[in-house]
């Protein structure tokens, strides 16, 4: 799995399970130590507490979600988010951090019901953003695809502002192809676009400075409609854009530093916070 570090089947969680449950309860100590080690560091004065918006228990677990077909969510929701959330709870209380759970490529309403106070208390979801795979790649060869962009960007502000608890958005980006080199499958090279086109990928090309005047449009009403979605209601607490930096001009629509400098050409104001540790 891509995001796993690791080539191959990863078996995080299969049918095997409940008997077998090596990799979850080895994921809860990995957590645990995780967080006792942020303990020691804030104690220590190596960060401040201030600078820990919260833990993240677990990476994109899509095997509770699409991967498995909603089979092994109770996997997540009932086992083991709520064995992370008390290792993260042994070193932080909820004044002083959040737990982000990755929402699992399940939807809001899933985790209605579920950890809410008194029995859980600062509890964030991680939900990820992109409209470049699946049904929603296959918009940038259509004459109305920008536009169906657009509804799509405003309409996540309805579900975040319905969502159960406080969600961040953890990751998004400004790609609606999957051009973007080495995007899906990992380092394959060369590497051959799963969803798109030859013709969307020319189009699509990642020559950022040349694109037309319409395709900047784009992109400026495309980033800004996100953020307001992100920021929607009392739920939407944050994002990222996702990635910092990526490898060469692989992909300008998931370059943060790429993005800052064609900030005035996009007429958009960028602001970044950076914090210090001291």
């Amino acid at each position: 799995y891509d995001n796993s570090g690791k080539r191959g089947e990863v078996h995080w969680v299969d049918d095997t399970y409940p008997e077998n449950r090596y990799n979850i309860d080895r994921s809860v100590r990995i957590v645990d130590q995780m967080t006792q080690t942020m303990r020691e560091w804030v104690d220590s004065g190596v960060i401040k507490i201030e600078t820990l918006y919260g833990i993240g228990i677990l990476n994109e677990p899509h095997i509770c979600g699409y991967e498995s077909g909603n089979k092994y969510k109770d996997v997540c929701l009932q086992d083991f988010y709520p064995k992370a959330y008390d290792a993260v709870r042994k070193y932080f209380n909820a004044e002083e951090t959040n737990v982000v759970m990755d929402i699992a490529s399940l939807g809001f309403g899933d985790y209605v019901g579920l950890f809410e106070e008194p029995t859980y208390s600062g509890v964030v979801l991680d939900a990820h953003s992109y409209q470049c795979f699946g049904g929603a790649n296959h918009w940038a060869e259509e004459a109305d695809g920008w536009d169906k962009h657009m509804a799509e960007s405003c309409r996540l502000g309805s579900d975040i502002s319905g969502s159960p608890l406080d969600v961040f958005t953890g990751e998004f980006s400004l790609a609606v192809t999957d051009c973007q080199e080495y995007l899906q499958g990992g380092f394959v090279t060369p590497y051959d676009p799963v969803d798109s086109s030859d013709e969307a990928c020319s189009y699509y090309n990642g020559d950022l400075m040349n694109y037309d005047e319409s395709h900047k449009e784009f992109l400026q009403k495309y980033f800004l409609a996100q953020l307001d979605s992100f920021e929607a209601g009392e739920r939407g607490v944050g994002w990222y854009m996702w990635t910092m930096k990526v490898e060469g001009s692989a992909g300008p629509e998931w370059d943060f530093p790429t993005f800052g400098k064609m900030a005035l050409s996009l007429k958009i104001s960028v602001v970044v916070n950076i914090s210090v540790i001291e």
